[in-house]
């Protein structure tokens, strides 16, 4: 009888987790624990927006932006999606099982991954793959966006303009390509650190 051996992968189907260093940028593979997408009509806004806020310990963030929870969802992060929509990161969609009947809570983890993209250059990489103006001035910490990068569907947000932090999450379909297109960019503006990859 054969025997099967089950192996841990990434997001990215790899023995470890993406982290690369080039000079004046960074990529980073984020795990989160949980995503999901939340739609709420308008008629029922103030009764989710109470809700969450119940469940959270923080308010509904304002549009293009995302706020981070800091009562019994502390490392969740929810971000404007558009109206009346959300995306939350770091909660499954058993434990927003309080939203249920204000909310409809779709569980997106198996479908969406997350980079952290980070330095001094990155502003310069990621104008060469996104069309929105990320300057601080425009997209300032906090900021996000609902946004193609190479014709893919994409979430950026800007965790602190000062240090050029970002957070792109993408459909797990893509990922080999959203990767490839990271690394393309990373190429013409910067060089790999050796034994970084």
């Amino acid at each position: 009888m054969s025997e099967f051996k089950l192996a841990i992968k990434t997001g990215f189907g790899l023995d470890e987790s993406i982290h690369e260093n080039w000079q004046g940028f960074s990529v980073s593979e984020i795990a989160f624990p949980g995503i999901c997408w939340i739609s709420c009509g308008k008629q029922g806004l103030a009764d989710f927006e109470k809700a969450w806020k119940k469940l959270s310990g923080v308010s509904l963030p304002g549009a293009g932006q995302f706020v981070s929870g800091d009562d019994g969802l502390s490392n969740v992060t929810i971000f404007d999606g558009g109206a009346g929509q959300w995306f939350v990161t770091g909660a499954n969609a058993s434990a927003l099982d309080a939203l249920s009947g204000v909310a409809a809570v779709t569980d997106q983890t198996g479908g969406w991954l997350g980079l952290q993209l980070e330095g001094a250059k990155t502003l310069t990489v990621l104008e060469k793959l996104c069309g929105i103006d990320l300057h601080p001035s425009v997209f300032p910490s906090g900021s996000c966006a609902r946004t193609p990068f190479e014709g893919m569907a994409a979430l950026i947000a800007c965790e602190d303009s000062k240090d050029s932090r970002f957070l792109v999450l993408f459909q797990r379909s893509s990922s080999r390509s959203f990767l490839d297109h990271v690394r393309h960019a990373a190429q013409s503006s910067c060089a790999l650190i050796e034994g970084s990859a």
